[in-house]
Order: structure tokens, then C-alpha cells, then sequence
């Protein structure tokens, strides 16, 4: 459906409903994210990458059985990638969410802007994760491939890999991206508990401190619940061009049961939980600040 009006919008945020928050639309149709919207999610998802990176690099070498970094440098390996491309990839996330969830709401035969049940939240997270799994594979495949200490530039590992050594653990990829349907549902209900004089007011927003909250506990209970994909999806992706060792996801998992059990699933898990908290944390409320203040100084592109 084709938009009708530009939107005239305050400054967008996840509210405590699962909206985008916006003051006003002039059409009924899902919108678009504006030009400031993708950089303000550019700017935020590189501040996390910054945040998170290193304690990433430790996950990775821990999950793929290689020796700690020791140092700076070898911990910010295979940054330059997430950093140019994660921003991006969170401002097609916000964008792809929102329209999900405004399309599902018309499917119900409800008000798009109205406040969607926790279920429909987690359905718009989910369907928006598995659609942008065809964007964070190939860039994952990279991260790994470098952190894991294969020496090439970024451009010249996807040249090297090709098309389909880009897609290696793609099915636990879209498996992991459609958890973010969990962060949604966490992240919402908490900030419904912690804000409820907002339950009946969506156009004032949640306080700052209480999106930094909702944010860290919902990045850490999703990261506690992917873990053990996501050390599999690292063992295959870790794996030198021309060196595939795994047929499966399948293969991989049932191969480090044998090395070492469960707890071989887990290694790297306290690097993790501890990235996960600063990094979701620091994501939504600096999209938030960054996107307000880019429209003060270029409210035409808004």
C-alpha cells in the first residue's frame, strides 16, 4: 500500500505498546523510516558495536576453542565490517518491525497506531528477525571468520568465500534472528511494568533509565536463550575457506557433545551475558537522543 501524506513525526522510539512512537500520520499505510531514522540507527548500532566487540571476540575464540587475544588489537579484530554495516542492519530491523506489526494489526481488523497485544509484539520481532537473517549471516560469516584469526580485509573474505561459503549456518542464523520476537516481548512487557502510568497515554514515552533497563534485561535473557545455536552457528562459521568441517548444524552440535558435552555448548556464555547487558542497554536510548537530535538540525529530512 502506497503512502498517501508525509508523516509529520516527534521523535521516534519504541514506546511501552511496541510502536514506533509518532505524534501524528497522515495515512492509515505502514510507514517508511525517514533518511535521519537509518542514521540515527547507524550511529546507534556502531556505538554498540564498539561497546560489545571485544567481549564478542572473547565469545568467539572460546566457542571455537582457540586461545584468548591478548591484545587490543587482536580483541577488535573483525570490527571494521559490523561497524560500517550493524547500524543499517538495526535501522531495516526497527523499520521491517514496525511494519509487521501495523500490518498484522490491520490484518485483525484493528487501527494500525493502536497498542498491539504482547503476542502480536512478538510476532512483528520474530517476522523482522528472519527477514534481515539474509543480512546478518553473510555479515557473522566475516566477524567470525576474521575474529577467529583468518588474516584478510573484509571485502576480500567475501570475495574469497563467495556466495554460498557467505551463507555457511544460515538455518541457525534465521533460527537465532527470529528470537528477537522474544527481546520484543520482553522488552515491552517490562517497560509496561516498570511505566504503567503509561499503559493508557502513548504519546508520552518512557523515561530514558527505564528503556536502558528494559533493554538490558531483555539482551540478556535472549542471549541466555540462543547461546547454545549460536556457539554451533560459530564452530561453522569459524571454519577457513576450503576447510568446511561440518555437513549440518546437526553434525556440528552432536560433534562438540562428543568433545565435551553440554557445558561445551556454554563456553563463552559469562563474556556474553556481560556484552549483552551494556550493549542492549545503550542501543535503543541512544537511537532515541541521536534521531531527536538530527531533526532539530535537519528537520527537512525528517
Amino acid at each position: 500500500m502506497a503512502l498517501t501524506g508525509k508523516p509529520i513525526i516527534d521523535t521516534p522510539q519504541l514506546g511501552h505498546d511496541g510502536t514506533l512512537r509518532k505524534k501524528e500520520w497522515n495515512t492509515a499505510a505502514p510507514p517508511a523510516f525517514s533518511a535521519l531514522s537509518f542514521l540515527a540507527g547507524s550511529l546507534a548500532g556502531a556505538i554498540g558495536t564498539l561497546v560489545g566487540h571485544p567481549l564478542d571476540t572473547i565469545k568467539v575464540r572460546a566457542q571455537t576453542g582457540q586461545a584468548s587475544a591478548t591484545t587490543i588489537r587482536a580483541l577488535f579484530r573483525g570490527m571494521s565490517g559490523p561497524l560500517l554495516t550493524s547500524g543499517g542492519i538495526q535501522a531495516v530491523n526497527l523499520g521491517m518491525y514496525e511494519n509487521f506489526r501495523r500490518r498484522i494489526q490491520m490484518i485483525r481488523g484493528r487501527p494500525a497506531d493502536e497498542a498491539a497485544p504482547i503476542h502480536i509484539v512478538g510476532a512483528a520481532g520474530a517476522l523482522a528477525g528472519m527477514t534481515i537473517s539474509l543480512l546478518t549471516c553473510p555479515q557473522q560469516r566475516v566477524k567470525v571468520l576474521q575474529q577467529s584469526g583468518y588474516k584478510n580485509t573484509w571485502v576480500g573474505c567475501a570475495r574469497t568465500l563467495g556466495l554460498r561459503g557467505l551463507f555457511v549456518g544460515f538455518p541457525i542464523q534465521v533460527w537465532m534472528e527470529s528470537t528477537r520476537g522474544i527481546y520484543m516481548i520482553t522488552y515491552v512487557g517490562l517497560l509496561r511494568k516498570i511505566t504503567p502510568e503509561y499503559a493508557t497515554d502513548s504519546s508520552v514515552r518512557p523515561p530514558t533509565w527505564a528503556r536502558m533497563i528494559a533493554g538490558m534485561a531483555a539482551g540478556t535473557l535472549g542471549w541466555f536463550i540462543i547461546y547454545p545455536a549460536d556457539a554451533v552457528k560459530s564452530v561453522m562459521q569459524a571454519d577457513f575457506p576450503g576447510q568446511r568441517k561440518y555437513k549440518s548444524p546437526y553434525h556440528c552440535m552432536t560433534s562438540l557433545l562428543r568433545e565435551g558435552g553440554v557445558p561445551r555448548l556454554y563456553r563463552g556464555l559469562g563474556a556474553t551475558l556481560l556484552r549483552a547487558g551494556p550493549v542492549s542497554g545503550v542501543l535503543m536510548p541512544t537511537f532515541d537522543i541521536s534521531l531527536a537530535i538530527l531533526r532539530d538540525l535537519f528537520p527537512f529530512l525528517s
